[in-house]
């Protein structure tokens, strides 16, 4: 009930026509790059910015304002850039943050960014209405070697939950239309 009223609260933090901040107006600035030592600056509304920018400024709130809360984020790296969501990750882990986030992501490279075996879920389809949640925890583990990667063991196979990708059936399905509408 909290997590819904507060994702309430912040949605309408963004909306133009909100009553409670009609006439507020957040500014976001940004360093301009070109490669030489006067950089400049500007500024930015916004409502102008990109989903990124807004969904990290939405953190950052939930960040400075929630104690000792449970934050779940779906899908929580989209519109991130890997290195801007590697950083959040060291923030969540970090002695300063007394919130539990639970996180949802699809990009492998999180994976070696800093997580402790016991906080990395897979999830796998059983049939056609379960799903298998299990750690990383309940694997056995050579984590003591310096080029132990859960990216590389992911992709060998070793944690299961790889998805199944009939490229060959995907291009056959398109070949086929191809040649029904050429003989039309």
């Amino acid at each position: 009930m909290w997590l819904w009223k507060f994702h309430y609260k912040l949605r309408n933090l963004f909306k133009q026509d909100s009553d409670r901040f009609k006439d507020y107006q957040m500014i976001v600035r940004h360093k301009e790059f070109d490669g030489t030592p006067n950089e400049g600056e500007f500024s930015l509304l916004l409502d102008q910015e990109s989903d990124g920018t807004k969904k990290l400024i939405a953190l950052a709130i939930i960040l400075i304002s929630c104690k000792n809360s449970t934050i779940l984020i779906d899908e929580f790296d989209d519109s991130f850039h890997v290195e801007l969501s590697k950083a959040m990750i060291e923030v969540f882990n970090s002695i300063e943050n007394s919130n539990q986030f639970i996180l949802t992501s699809h990009e492998l490279a999180l994976m070696d960014s800093g997580f402790k075996k016991e906080q990395i879920y897979f999830t796998e389809k059983k049939d056609r209405s379960t799903t298998e949640l299990y750690s990383v925890y309940d694997f056995k583990s050579e984590e003591n070697r310096r080029d132990y990667s859960y990216i590389k063991r992911y992709q060998k196979g070793l944690f299961g939950a790889i998805p199944e990708i009939l490229v060959g059936k995907l291009k056959q399905a398109i070949e086929r239309e191809s040649d029904g509408k050429k003989k039309k």
